[in-house]
């Protein structure tokens, strides 16, 4: 009798201790899996931190332009020189088949019109945040420090951002249709004449609302800059393979 007490005894702890290896091994297996997600994410993070300096270079090189235009609208401003600025202070581009900016070096008479018509859009990755959302993966992350600044970042941050850039795309769509009238009465009116001949407090009107929202613009990006060094310091504190 007490032998099989023993045996039976035996048994259990062997079960139970089984069942605590595999119990050990899935949560192992969750931890590594996290602590591989947040690594991923800390990585579209420094992306984004990379794509925000540029941006935020565009958007400080198109305000000097604009408000330089805003200063010297009533004054004899010639397209050249505007493009002579533009080479030094950058903002219009295009992507080229790598996905890299390249930006505009080169015009034409109807580039002016980009002066004041060109928004920036504004693109950043939230591919594996939406990922992590969607799975429930973020709300895994316990230290809800980490967790609160990356929702901030994807939420607060970037939906600023993008509701003041479409409020300075829909007055630079304004400002396009600003040029038409002028060319329908003229078809050999280029946009570069038209602008230095035909500018009037209409085209001011949005070229002032447009660098008043820009404005705002570069704040947010700025603050968001912050947000995301701040983000990536805590993660590498916190989870391996992070760079500062």
């Amino acid at each position: 009798m007490r032998r099989l007490l023993i045996e039976a005894t035996l048994i259990f702890v062997s079960v139970l201790g089984s069942f605590s290896i595999d119990r050990y091994r899935s949560e192992s297996k969750e931890k590594e899996e996290l602590n591989d997600s947040v690594i991923t994410l800390g990585k579209e993070i420094e992306s984004n931190l990379i794509y925000a300096k540029e941006y935020l270079k565009q958007l400080k090189n198109k305000q000097y332009i604009n408000e330089y235009m805003l200063q010297n609208f009533s004054n004899n401003i010639k397209v050249k020189e505007l493009y002579q600025m533009h080479d030094k202070n950058p903002f219009l581009y295009e992507y080229d088949v790598d996905g890299k900016i390249v930006y505009q070096t080169k015009y034409e008479l109807f580039h002016i019109k980009n002066f004041i018509g060109f928004w920036n859009a504004w693109e950043p990755n939230t591919v594996f945040f939406r990922s992590m959302l969607n799975s429930g993966k973020l709300l895994e992350i316990k230290n809800d420090q980490i967790r609160k600044e990356i929702e901030f970042i994807y939420t607060k941050h970037q939906e600023r951002i993008y509701n003041l850039t479409q409020i300075i795309r829909n007055q630079t769509e304004e400002s396009s249709k600003w040029w038409k009238p002028y060319q329908i009465m003229n078809s050999n009116n280029s946009p570069a004449y038209i602008f230095e001949n035909k500018r009037n407090n209409e085209l001011k009107f949005y070229l002032q609302n447009i660098v008043n929202f820009n404005r705002g613009r570069i704040v947010g990006v700025e603050n968001y800059i912050k947000s995301l060094n701040n983000v990536i310091k805590l993660i590498s504190s916190e989870y391996k393979e992070m760079k500062d």
